[in-house]
């Protein structure tokens, strides 16, 4: 069977270590949704984080609020409404006005909608919003086949003529619901549709959508496909950063035309009923609310290609190389120091990369992979230290094993607790020393065959030693058929003389009952010679790396 060598036993467990949770992690973070939306979340957490940005003070929205449902009165609203702040949007100075709300049916009221369509036509700066939504299809025959088909939902024929263009609603939402994207461009049916915030923009500065989206291509490295990426929105912060005027008091006037002049206004539903809600990444600070109007998003995907302030992502190479060089480092931290260094050191890398992952998002609007790099620190340390605790658990119980044959169990515990004691070393240290030794055994021993001498000092030594543990005393050695015992090593003992002494009479005793059962059993009868002195000695482990002895050495231990 294939064996691994002791040296480089360390370095294969960190590799498999570093192997099992790198590749974990990375294909968790294609296949499990749990990975994907708290990568969604970290993205959030920059936001958040980094802090509200003033937005760009071209960008006005006036809202369909609270105090406009009081009012006007009850939704939804005569047309009419709409036609008289068109005409004081447009008295007022706003360059271009843009309708975030749905006219995809005829008003209520007769006549309304012309008057409407007439003041969007006057106008001449107003752009208005379409949907896309999904409709299930089916051939209506036996063995049904039914398709999902796009159906694209545009204001009534009367006003978007008289618009001067239509643009189509863009979000995305992630697989948590919330809104962070925004296509810019789609395909139905062979035909490129811009979505409102490109058409705003392009009747702001009076450019075609295709070159608006050009210069996106050419400053945001994410944005290669018009009709399949997405840009993420740079938001501002949450509800209420934009510059808000309510609609009624744009329809009574209320307002100093400087406030629209030469702006993009967006006019767009802020109150609850109409549902126009969506959940973004910043929170507010008044109510820890994540929603943001409809209307309000669209403002920030407007800004953010206004000022051409691109939220990049980090390429998936480098992000893959983040992942394995955190794993890397969180290995070594679990596998190389001591549990609390290891811990300390992990907890610092996990707080150093979330700061600096933070700090240059801020600075830069670059967005590394933050979720599934602290996840992988977090799994590797626990397989580390896991590992480490298994294999330090192995080696202790086989050191505590072998100690225990040279010394009691509780001076074994101290060993365990201290191992830092048993290094490569000698120091000075007081100390007794007991030497046993049977007396004319080698002239008794050659008339016993090999089997019987072993037999003999295997029972004898059993007896010795039990005392000797009992008195907390370290077996040093045999040598041949004597007993070399330590008092007071590996650690200290305040009174090891007593204990050394107590030892040399138990023995004695215990030789009593010994000499009279091989006496029972025909064989010779042994009896001892007990030698102790103390004194200060040089006690440690003496030898080479390779092969260390415990003992003692100087004069005392001579003379004992």
């Amino acid at each position: 069977m294939f064996k691994i060598p002791k040296s480089i036993k360390p370095i294969f467990a960190g590799s498999l270590i570093w192997l099992t949770v790198f590749f974990f992690v990375y294909f968790g973070s294609l296949a499990i949704e749990l990975f994907q939306v708290a990568e969604l979340k970290s993205l959030d957490t920059y936001f958040n984080w980094s802090g509200e940005k003033k937005p760009s003070g071209d960008i006005v929205i006036v809202a369909l609020d609270n105090k406009s449902m009081d009012d006007i009165g009850q939704w939804p609203w005569p047309r009419s409404v709409y036609a008289k702040v068109i005409d004081n949007l447009k008295a007022s100075g706003a360059k271009v006005i843009c309708l975030d709300i749905d006219f995809s049916s005829n008003g209520a009221i007769p006549g309304n909608d012309k008057l409407f369509a007439a003041s969007a036509k006057r106008a001449g700066n107003v752009v208005g919003v379409s949907t896309l939504t999904t409709e299930t299809r089916s051939s209506g025959k036996k063995g049904d086949i039914k398709w999902d088909e796009n159906k694209l939902n545009m204001p009534i024929d009367m006003l978007n003529t008289a618009f001067l263009k239509t643009g189509v609603t863009g979000f995305e939402l992630d697989t948590d619901s919330f809104v962070r994207n925004c296509q810019l461009a789609y395909d139905h049916n062979g035909e490129c549709l811009y979505t409102f915030a490109v058409a705003a923009l392009s009747v702001y500065r009076n450019i075609p959508e295709k070159d608006i989206l050009e210069e996106v291509k050419k400053k945001n490295s994410n944005y290669k496909d018009t009709l399949r990426d997405k840009i993420l929105v740079n938001f501002s912060g949450p509800q209420g950063t934009f510059s808000t005027y309510s609609f009624s008091s744009v329809l009574k006037n209320e307002l100093s035309p400087e406030v629209f002049k030469g702006k993009l206004v967006l006019v767009g539903s802020t109150h609850p009923v109409l549902h126009d809600v969506f959940s973004c990444p910043y929170r507010s600070s008044k109510n820890n609310s994540a929603e943001l109007p409809g209307v309000e998003i669209h403002a920030n995907v407007i800004n953010t290609l206004l000022t051409s302030n691109y939220v990049v992502r980090a390429g998936w190479k480098f992000n893959v190389f983040l992942l394995a060089l955190l794993i890397a480092i969180t290995t070594f931290f679990s596998l190389k120091l001591k549990p609390i260094r290891a811990i300390a050191a992990t907890m610092g890398l996990f707080v150093f990369y979330s700061i600096g992952a933070i700090l240059i998002f801020s600075r830069f609007n670059y967005v590394v992979n933050l979720a599934t790099p602290l996840i992988g620190v977090i799994l590797s340390f626990g397989a580390g230290s896991a590992y480490k605790a298994v294999t330090e658990g192995r080696k202790k119980d086989e050191v505590k094993k072998m100690f225990q044959r040279y010394v009691s169990r509780d001076v074994v515990e101290e060993i365990m607790k201290n191992p830092e004691g048993l290094k490569l070393g000698g120091k000075r240290q007081h100390m007794t020393i007991l030497f046993s030794d049977i007396r004319n055994f080698t002239p008794m021993s050659e008339g016993l065959q090999p089997e019987e001498v072993v037999e003999l000092l295997n029972e004898y030594f059993t007896e010795m030693n039990n005392i000797l543990f009992k008195y907390r005393g370290t077996l040093d050695k045999f040598i041949g058929d004597a007993v070399m015992a330590l008092f007071g090593a590996p650690y200290p003992l305040p009174n090891s003389e007593e204990l050394a002494v107590r030892t040399a009479i138990e023995m004695q005793e215990k030789m009593k009952e010994f000499r009279a059962k091989l006496k029972a059993e025909g064989k010779n009868e042994l009896s001892i010679g007990i030698g102790i002195n103390a004194g200060e000695v040089i006690v440690g482990n003496i030898g080479s790396g390779q092969q260390m002895n415990y003992t003692v050495i100087g004069d005392v231990a001579n003379t004992a």
